[in-house]
């Protein structure tokens, strides 16, 4: 496990990437920024009763009905727990997000808390900063990372995304299967199919 400097340390480089990922990097499908609108880094919550997203499920993949605040579930196997590949999607209210300035909030700095406490929890590698994109219009920011899991003692790739809407923020979690450090080729794409709508 990472020691807290070691944690502290990524962190603030985690901090600088997203900084120069915000100013220089390639959208969503290899577009450049002359063509791809700006991502903003903010986002104003004031709902707090949330949409229904939905999923293009890859082919096979099994659907759990919503548990909040876990909103969403699917895996290969139709197991639900730490031994298969997995998307997971949690929400937070905007009385559960944290402090915010008139209802708008930073989608940096919970980035950086959401991945602060990763890297202090895991022992985590091959930390990246993913280019910031939109999800069904919404503002996101990213990163992935291989974390050995707890439980078998194997690596895992992790893909986390952070995206803010109206109804609050939104956790995307793309996962592998212990022992695999890329996720299922069948989740290629997959972010792109993600929707929502009202309830």
């Amino acid at each position: 496990m990472p020691s807290g400097k070691t944690g502290w340390r990524l962190v603030v480089l985690v901090a600088a990437g997203m900084l120069a990922v915000s100013l220089t990097a390639c959208g969503p499908g290899g577009q450049d920024t002359a063509t791809t609108p700006s991502v903003p880094g903010t986002f104003v919550a004031t709902d707090e009763v949330a949409d229904v997203m939905e999923v293009d499920v890859p082919e096979g993949w099994v659907e759990f009905p919503p548990d909040p605040p876990l909103e969403y579930f699917a895996s290969p196997d139709g197991l639900h727990g730490s031994m298969s590949a997995a998307i997971v999607v949690t929400r937070y209210g905007p009385s559960a997000i944290g402090v915010g300035t008139n209802e708008s909030y930073s989608l940096e700095s919970l980035l950086i808390d959401t991945l602060q406490s990763r890297i202090a929890e895991h022992d985590v590698t091959d930390v990246e900063v993913l280019p910031a994109r939109f999800i069904d219009g919404n503002p996101a920011r990213g990163y992935r990372y291989i974390a050995t899991d707890v439980e078998v003692g194997e690596p895992v790739r992790y893909e986390y995304w952070e995206v803010g809407r109206h109804d609050g923020l939104w956790s995307i979690t793309l996962k592998s299967a212990p022992g695999e450090t890329e996720l299922p080729p069948e989740l290629d794409g997959v972010l792109d199919t993600i929707t929502w709508r009202e309830p």
